[in-house]
């Protein structure tokens, strides 16, 4: 099964889709590649724990820009995921004590 992934469905701060390939040795769950392959894509969960869908990321109403300001202070508007924004990580990681 082939899935698009997009790094904002699981709180990363920015909008970026990608392709994660992994692989598993089939020996491993059975000596027939087709039985398991059949076993891989009936047990394995794609959705895992996805924080956001992509269909509310893209329903909120994100601001387009704001110029710079150094040392600026902006709320985060009201319809925004926190956690989705750059800043959210900045403060929770103490970006700027350092």
């Amino acid at each position: 099964m082939d899935r698009l992934v997009n790094s904002l469905e699981y709180g990363v701060e920015y909008e970026r889709e990608r392709v994660i390939l992994f692989g598993i040795k089939y020996s491993l769950l059975r000596n027939d590649k087709g039985t398991a392959r059949n076993i891989l894509k009936s047990n394995f969960n794609w959705n895992i724990d996805p924080k956001y869908t992509i269909d509310i990321i893209k329903s909120i109403r994100w601001p387009i820009t704001t110029e710079f300001n150094i040392e600026s202070k902006l709320q985060c508007p009201a319809n925004i995921v926190n956690e989705l924004t750059i800043e959210y990580w900045f403060n929770k990681n103490d970006y700027f004590e350092r």
